[in-house]
């Protein structure tokens, strides 16, 4: 039995990570569709989530990116 110490992933939901980037579902598509946003994977036949740590590192990649412009 192989036992991994890496955490389970922590799930959000759409809205609730659109609430915290404050975009709507138009702007979280596009985010997806044009800027390489992580996609969310099915829950369940009706629901859906994001893996936060993937959202999370995303979003810290736009941070750095907006630093190289400003250098």
């Amino acid at each position: 039995m192989t036992t991994s110490n890496k955490p389970p992933p922590i799930v959000i939901r759409p809205r609730d990570w659109m609430r915290e980037l404050g975009v709507g579902k138009h702007g979280l598509a596009i985010l997806i569709r044009e800027h390489g946003h992580p996609k969310p994977f099915p829950l369940g036949k009706r629901s859906s989530g994001f893996d936060r740590a993937e959202c999370e590192a995303w979003l810290e990649s736009r941070k750095a990116q907006r630093q190289q412009v400003a250098a």
